[in-house]
């Protein structure tokens, strides 16, 4: 660990000043989503998503290489692609997480099997740094407190002050008294009813029933809406203290892919002076959003992409980078992938992502740090694309890399490939 630390911080002595993003939008798509951009313009909906402003369309916040990377390998196939569900929900870790690989609090749609456990469709969980799933509320916790049985979580938030938002991905019929009276009377929970459990509570309570999902979305579009399907998202309005963003299911072209704030009765929420739809994030068509959150001011969007996304021509792995410093350095460190879960070492002294999972102790790490193949400098848009050739390396190679935008002392998430 001192050695590592001691080759990136001599390589980055000379360096002091740090950049401060404005505040960013972390989010996800509900299908297969692009925008004009690249290399990070093609989104599966198992990958985390940006935008900010210093973007002009949506990019990769955390790639699904990086997210099965962190996970490890644990099916056994000497590949790191386990990561394989949507996400459903996307929160801020506030009060509930220990140290956690994205800052984040995630749901999928799908039971998924990972390192050491299994993940189902109604827990809300946290990445640890040895890449293990630490799930922070259950999908019997959710359950309980609504007294319903079998849930999927298909929206959630969780506040400063410890109060719990969530939506259920489908309707879902309640044995409370009290749900029932809060929803006008009726057993059924529709899927755009939002519950809140205050802290020190066990049981929900209606925070909006769906007639007051329908009644903000028709005030902020100026008509009147019978159904937006489905309650997809939900966050603190950042610009709007008490007041509350969603997203909804709707195929509608009038509404499809738009967010929703509760301000002012109904309103579209504003990120960076547009409203925030499929248009203002840069897709090419209509994408319901799944799941939101908005990350503090300091919060880092250099990331890394490894060959499964970049094109790459025949015999050779290319390597990419977006967000780096412009005109600046981007050092690759490298090492042979280590199965079936990696181990993680703390980085201090460094902003970004505070985990390296590449393996100090390997020779590759030694080439990597002293090559000039594995530097760029970046564009004027902050990119930087690295190629290797692979077609003498043996067949079944799994390399893991990590990225260093030598400017700003700032490491990137891992990426791995196999030859």
């Amino acid at each position: 660990m001192k050695q590592l630390q001691l080759v990136i911080l001599i390589a980055l002595a000379m360096i002091s000043h740090k950049t401060v993003l404005a505040q960013s939008m972390i989010f996800t798509t509900k299908t297969f989503a692009a925008t004009q951009g690249g290399p990070g313009g093609e989104f599966e909906n198992n990958e985390l998503l940006v935008i900010d402003g210093h973007l002009l369309d949506a990019r990769h916040f955390v790639p699904n290489t990086a997210l099965s990377t962190m996970l490890g390998d644990a099916d056994g196939d000497f590949n790191f692609n386990d990561f394989d569900k949507n996400i459903d929900a996307i929160a801020l870790a506030t009060n509930s997480q220990a140290p956690n690989m994205t800052g984040l609090l995630l749901s999928v749609d799908q039971t998924m099997e990972v390192m050491g456990g299994t993940v189902v469709d109604g827990d809300v969980f946290a990445i640890e740094a040895d890449g293990q799933i630490n799930v922070i509320y259950p999908e019997v916790f959710f359950a309980t407190a609504t007294q319903t049985s079998t849930i999927d979580v298909d929206a959630f938030h969780e506040a400063a002050d410890g109060t719990l938002y969530f939506s259920f991905a489908n309707d879902e019929v309640t044995t409370s008294n009290s749900l029932a009276t809060q929803n006008n009377g009726a057993a059924n929970l529709d899927e755009s009813t939002v519950f809140m459990i205050l802290p020190g509570s066990t049981m929900a309570q209606i925070a909006f029933t769906k007639n007051d999902i329908l009644q903000v979305v028709s005030t902020a579009m100026g008509t009147t809406f019978s159904t937006i399907v489905d309650l997809t998202a939900f966050a603190a309005d950042p610009a709007s203290p008490g007041d509350f963003i969603f997203g909804i299911g709707s195929t509608n072209s009038a509404i499809e892919g738009r967010l929703f704030s509760t301000a002012n009765g109904g309103s579209f929420p504003q990120h960076f002076g547009n409203d925030i739809n499929s248009a203002t994030l840069g897709f090419i068509d209509e994408e319901v959003l799944e799941g939101i959150a908005f990350l503090p001011t300091d919060k880092n969007t250099f990331r890394l992409f490894s060959p499964t996304t970049v094109p790459s021509p025949a015999g050779t792995h290319s390597y990419a980078v977006e967000g780096a410093t412009p005109f600046q350095i981007v050092q690759l460190f490298a090492s042979h992938s280590v199965f079936p879960a990696p181990s993680t070492l703390t980085v201090s002294n460094m902003s970004g992502f505070p985990y390296i999972y590449v393996n100090p102790s390997d020779p590759l790490f030694g080439i990597s740090v002293q090559s000039l193949d594995f530097s760029r400098y970046a564009s004027s848009t902050g990119a930087a694309t690295i190629t290797f050739v692979t077609n003498n390396l043996p067949v079944g190679l799994r390399i893991t890399m990590q990225a260093v935008d030598v400017a700003t002392n700032t490491i990137s998430m891992p990426a791995s490939a196999g030859i």
